[in-house]
């Protein structure tokens, strides 16, 4: 019942684009090579439109199988599919990255270390010195005896 669900990384919707993200140090085929690599999404919307969302994916022609859940839609896609998603859609209002499975912490060191064990090098570029690549950690916690969100959100960030 201790279990940290998901750690989803919010990316605000209306941004500029992020130069320091379109080409890796490794050149243009590590570039292709993330963006093929696919992710689990999860696009916020308003509560009650969720269906209208998923039509509206449809219509854009993000590739994927569609999960309809309560405040949104999961989808497994590309950072084409993030960034098409982010700049394209009208009804969405942010998109989340998971990073990682869902895990049991029963208490403050247990999530510390597994906060650690998590890929984030594969999904945030933590090298770069530019401020919009520094994520925004928002944490929410029911039925957990790690009820203090603040916590929750430090964990993260010194992960």
């Amino acid at each position: 019942q201790d279990q940290f669900h998901a750690c989803h990384v919010p990316l605000p919707l209306r941004t500029p684009s992020f130069p320091h993200m379109a080409t890796g140090a490794a050149g243009p085929a590590a570039t292709l090579a993330a963006r093929a690599l696919r992710r689990r999404l999860f696009v916020v919307g308003t509560p009650g439109l969720e269906r209208c969302l998923e039509r509206e994916l449809q219509a854009l022609r993000i590739p994927g199988r569609f999960e309809v859940q309560p405040g949104g839609v999961a989808v497994d896609g590309t950072n084409e599919s993030l960034w098409r998603i982010a700049l394209q859609s009208r009804v969405a209002e942010s998109v989340r990255l998971r990073v990682g499975d869902p895990f049991h912490a029963p208490d403050e060191r247990a999530l510390a270390s597994r906060l650690k064990t998590l890929p984030w090098e594969d999904s945030l570029d933590l090298d770069s010195e530019h401020p919009s690549a520094i994520p925004i950690v928002k944490a929410t916690s029911s039925r957990s005896r790690l009820y203090h969100t603040r916590l929750l959100e430090d964990a993260a960030q010194a992960a």
